[in-house]
């Protein structure tokens, strides 16, 4: 999903899908990790207006051919915790992938 919100939709909606023991594996980005200064510059932006530094709007390129704008969302570890528990779902297990990037394992919350 483009924002939270989106993404928050998206994790009940695969929630709902999973099969008994099923899990969801999620390969993300951490774009807290940099020591870019025009990266630090846009989440400094992104934080004083209070939006997620993750929050993005993008667009693809190939060739001559331009896409449309649209929202990227790069959920932070601890963002993607919350909203997998406002899905009905646990962070079992957050694992850094080197570079920025790091998976998690989400899981059904039982009781």
């Amino acid at each position: 999903g483009g924002t939270p919100a989106r993404t928050l939709t998206m994790l009940k909606l695969l929630r709902s899908s999973l099969k008994t023991g099923g899990r969801i594996l999620v390969a993300a980005l951490d774009v807290s990790v940099t020591d870019n200064p025009v990266h630090r510059a846009y989440h400094d932006t992104r934080c004083a207006a209070r939006e997620p530094i993750g929050k993005i709007t993008m667009r693809l390129e190939y060739g001559d051919e331009i896409g449309k704008w649209f929202d990227w969302y790069h959920p932070l570890p601890h963002e993607l915790e919350k909203l997998a528990g406002a899905s009905g779902l646990r962070m079992s297990e957050m694992m850094e992938t080197g570079a920025g990037t790091y998976s998690a394992v989400l899981e059904p919350r039982t009781g």
